[in-house]
């Protein structure tokens, strides 16, 4: 895997876990537990090793309770705005860019969402993973349209620099996977 290009290894990933679905349950969470070991023995967690993770656990959780996939929501957007906003944030930061243009590619997918760009002044006590983490379920939970505008508001903080690059690709794939919902076509 070291070999493959990064865009590709997320995609790989995925080809894999059918086969990783039929071994049995003791087999998939001793997977998942090396995986999350590996993912912060370094004192670090990449977005790749975070979506990676993520990825797989969820996988197998929807293979062990099929149903997991096909729950329709009821939440609103309104009411995970703060979750929401880390997601975003952290999504223009994969961008790779400089301040200003992390910023605009934020403020342009929170006005595409909310039709505004206002900012929470709250200071974050957790990591974006820790928030993300806690909010995964949230977002699954949200109504069909409401997953929809936020994968179109994602994909505006993508292309906004007119460039994806491998940590975006990667977090909108494990996004999209972790709410159930297809990955938009420019990912395809």
């Amino acid at each position: 895997m070291a070999k493959l290009a990064h865009e590709l290894r997320l995609p790989f990933v995925e080809l894999a876990l059918p086969q990783l679905a039929a071994h049995p349950r003791e087999y998939q969470d001793e997977l998942v537990a090396a995986l999350n070991d590996l993912a912060v023995a370094d004192s670090t967690v990449t977005m790749f090793e975070y979506c990676v993770t993520r990825l797989v656990w969820s996988y197998l959780q929807d293979a062990a309770d099929p149903s997991r996939r096909s729950r329709l929501g009821k939440g609103s957007l309104r009411d995970v705005r703060p979750l929401v906003t880390t997601l975003l944030a952290t999504l223009a930061v994969a961008g790779g860019g400089d301040q200003t243009s992390t910023g605009h590619a934020f403020d342009a997918a929170l006005r595409r969402l909310y039709g505004d760009a206002e900012r929470s002044d709250n200071p974050r006590r957790r990591s974006w993973q820790q928030t993300l983490d806690e909010g995964w379920a949230a977002l699954d939970a949200l109504e069909p349209k409401a997953k929809q505008a936020l994968i179109e508001a994602m994909v505006v903080s993508v292309l906004d620099d007119g460039t994806v690059t491998p940590s975006e690709a990667e977090l909108l794939r494990a996004a999209c996977a972790l709410m159930h919902v297809p990955l938009p076509a420019l990912l395809g």
